[in-house]
């Protein structure tokens, strides 16, 4: 009986830390979207997208792992490595509205060495995290290639944003992940101490935010659906993992995982529905105010003429009171 209890409690602690996390999403949203960080770019510079050429190994490894995919239903297709102009744009865009020209953006590129450059090369991380935290990212990501593995993430440690799949709304959340670690007096610290379970949900609750203002700010509704559908369902599992290293035993942490995840979705979906009333409200007034503005662009014309119809009754009647 007590250990039932303790494993309620467990996941009760889960489920609560997941609603308090996403409650912090939810919250109004004031973020400094936009905002150009002068000390990281000059007047003149542009965003450069370098497209890689991983090699037939890697190629080879790319569609053995695209196997599964093409026989889920559902599943990303392997046309789907080969980026939008769309996405490009949009990528391009966020970056240079936030001031991040200087993040190298390559898009299905495996080049171990040159990451290996750009590590040594990044002055704003701290040599103790780079040649530590940073040298085991870089051993990672030998081992396990972007491009096989679709991965679409941003690696502080040096500056790269690697794309290897078509979904936008994940390439925005790593794009906005690289704005808040810049944006650190001490990114290095910030970017290891946030790597750490249940503090990792504070970057991305700060990315997830600054993607939703991007999307509002540019009209862009689909992405700020794909925001509720997918970005607060990750929140809640990340709010999920204090409770998951409290629980000893291995099969529930997948449980607990997916509560949070199920509480995110709620979250999401709620949030959607508030904002469809939103828009359709605002929708409606600006309706109402345009039909107000075209009723009185219809009157105008019909005053003048009755005002030039009062001044010329006025002149004929001066007219036959002064007589011959």
């Amino acid at each position: 009986m007590n250990s039932i209890r303790k494993r309620q409690s467990i996941l009760h602690l889960g489920l609560a830390l997941s609603f308090a996390l996403l409650g912090c999403t939810i919250a109004p949203i004031q973020n400094e979207f936009g905002r150009q960080n002068h000390s990281r770019t000059t007047d003149g510079e542009h965003v450069v997208i370098h497209r890689g050429q991983p090699g037939p190994m890697v190629n080879r490894l790319a569609k053995i792992a695209d196997v599964p995919a093409r026989m889920i239903p559902f599943g990303h297709k392997p046309t789907r490595h080969e980026i939008s102009a769309e996405t490009e744009q949009k990528i391009t865009d966020y970056l240079k509205k936030n001031g991040l020209n200087d993040v190298y953006v390559c898009v299905n590129e495996y080049d171990p060495a040159g990451e290996w450059q750009r590590l040594k090369a990044n002055r704003r991380i701290n040599p103790v995290w780079r040649y530590s935290i940073g040298v085991l990212s870089l051993a990672g990501y030998t081992l396990f290639p972007e491009p096989v593995i679709c991965a679409n993430q941003y690696n502080a440690f040096t500056n790269t944003l690697s794309v290897n799949l078509d979904e936008p709304i994940e390439i925005l959340y790593a794009a906005a992940s690289a704005k808040d670690i810049s944006a650190q007096s001490l990114p290095g610290t910030y970017a290891a101490i946030t790597s750490l379970p249940g503090i990792s949900a504070i970057p991305r609750i700060r990315a997830t935010n600054d993607v939703t203002v991007f999307a509002r700010e540019e009209g862009d509704w689909d992405t700020e659906v794909a925001v509720y559908r997918h970005l607060y369902p990750r929140i809640g599992m990340e709010g999920s993992t204090l409770a998951v290293l409290v629980s000893p035993i291995w099969w529930e942490i997948p449980l607990i995982g997916l509560g949070g995840s199920a509480a995110g979705h709620l979250a999401g979906r709620y949030v959607e529905s508030q904002r469809k009333l939103e828009l359709a409200a605002a929708n409606d007034q600006s309706d109402r105010d345009t039909n107000v503005t075209r009723r009185e662009q219809q009157a105008e014309p019909e005053d003048s003429e009755s005002s030039i119809r009062k001044v010329t009754a006025d002149r004929n009647a001066i007219r036959l009171s002064s007589g011959p």
